[in-house]
């Protein structure tokens, strides 16, 4: 539908992540000349973020979660490196020294937007995901096994995992207030 640099924004919303991350796979030219990117995914924030990665021309710039009934959305913003503004900048800059300064592991970012994780500005959206692991963990623990239930369960302790290290994370910093 659209041709390299026909757009300057893209706004992908209202689908899972993983379809998400095929559509910006499919085209890397037109999603390369691009300045912006605006992502809502409804589900599998994780995968998006981890295609995210491989787009080392953007940064997320902007991360917003927003309640809709019983139900967050992450919004996330890329900008393109050579476009950032000072203040972009120093936001990714802010990121990446809390990551290090708390300890945090990359694949940490994966899971959710570390920047209102840290700072306890969603601490709802974190508790929700720690239950949706939870339940996962639970579903599969009672409904037998398989390799694939096996996997699944792995990867949902290994997030909850993360959420309970940005939880800790939360607490210290609240602490140091």
């Amino acid at each position: 539908v659209l041709r390299p640099g026909e757009a300057d924004v893209l706004m992908i919303a209202g689908m899972g992540g993983i379809l998400i991350s095929r559509i910006l796979e499919a085209d890397p030219e037109i999603v390369g000349t691009a300045s912006r990117l605006v992502l809502q995914p409804r589900n599998h924030s994780f995968t998006l973020r981890k295609c995210l990665r491989g787009l080392e021309q953007f940064v997320i710039t902007k991360e917003q979660i927003a309640v809709e009934v019983r139900h967050y959305c992450e919004i996330i913003t890329l900008t393109r490196r050579d476009r950032m503004s000072e203040e972009q900048c120093r936001m990714a800059e802010q990121i990446a020294g809390l990551e290090e300064r708390l300890g945090l592991e990359e694949r940490i970012y994966d899971e959710l937007p570390v920047a209102h994780a840290l700072t306890g500005k969603y601490p709802d959206y974190l508790e929700h995901k720690c239950r949706t692991e939870r339940q996962v963990i639970e579903r599969i623990l009672t409904n037998g096994r398989s390799d694939y239930a096996d996997s699944r369960r792995r990867r949902a302790e290994h997030r909850l995992a993360a959420f309970q290290k940005i939880r800790e994370c939360q607490e210290r910093m609240a602490e140091q207030k």
